[in-house]
């Protein structure tokens, strides 16, 4: 079962970024559905698949379900990209991880179509997915994401509103967030406490400001707090999923 969903994984890394070069995405995105590349790329994403397949009795199906419901996606990716203009490139980042998700997506439910009956499918579930282990993982994933950065933005609001003028990146200090804490995560169940020290002292240089100034020092403190309350709940995450699954 695995070993299907890292075949049909690869046939998609190997259709979308590894074949498809920056010529045909090029032309793709100009000339649409006439352009050559785009029929070549569609013919790609069935013939990978195809070969990848081999000694599978549904090897042709999915290769022309995966090759058919790729070219409808990026079809689909294309049209909507030419109604953006250049400074619409949040949307384009947009379409792209919906494009991503779609074609995914699709790889899913091939998977499930011709690897399980629905019992087989349930007690892969049970056994596999839905394990003791792995849930605590996630739970402590989906912790360290929103929850944790909400509950850091509500704590540390009185400071940032004392911040006058703030030149951030929009989104940047969330998503720098969600990396470190996950990070966190990741070292302390690898046993890796010396990295912890070293990711929270590169941030700490990174991060204070150069100004001298009052607002300056301002937004170091804001700075400070934010990202050693985001390692202390991190730590404390961290620790407790990892004494979980030692039980």
């Amino acid at each position: 079962m695995e070993v299907l969903a890292i075949k049909l994984l690869l046939a998609h890394l190997l259709t979308d970024y590894f074949f498809q070069p920056t010529k045909w995405v090029e032309d793709k995105n100009e000339n649409k559905h006439t352009s050559k590349f785009f029929w070549l790329h569609v013919c790609v994403a069935f013939v990978i698949p195809l070969v990848l397949l081999i000694g599978e009795w549904f090897q042709w199906r999915a290769a022309l379900l995966i090759g058919i419901t790729h070219g409808i996606i990026d079809y689909w990716k294309i049209k909507q990209e030419g109604k953006l203009t250049e400074k619409k490139s949040r949307k384009k980042r947009d379409l792209f991880l919906i494009d991503q998700l779609l074609h995914i997506g699709v790889l899913l439910v091939i998977w499930v179509i011709f690897q399980f009956t629905y019992d087989n499918f349930l007690l892969w579930l049970k056994e596999v997915v839905l394990i003791k282990r792995n849930l605590f993982i996630v739970t402590a994933i989906l912790a360290l994401l929103s929850p944790t950065g909400i509950l850091i933005g509500k704590v540390t609001d009185t400071f940032r509103k004392k911040i006058k003028k703030d030149n951030s990146l929009k989104n940047a200090g969330k998503y720098i967030g969600y990396s470190e804490r996950l990070l966190v995560l990741l070292f302390i169940l690898l046993s890796q406490y010396e990295a912890i020290g070293f990711l929270l002292a590169s941030k700490s240089i990174l991060r204070i400001s150069k100004d001298a100034d009052d607002e300056g020092r301002k937004k170091t403190e804001y700075v400070l707090v934010g990202t050693l309350l985001s390692f202390f709940i991190a730590v404390v995450v961290g620790l407790a999923c990892r004494s979980l699954l030692k039980s």
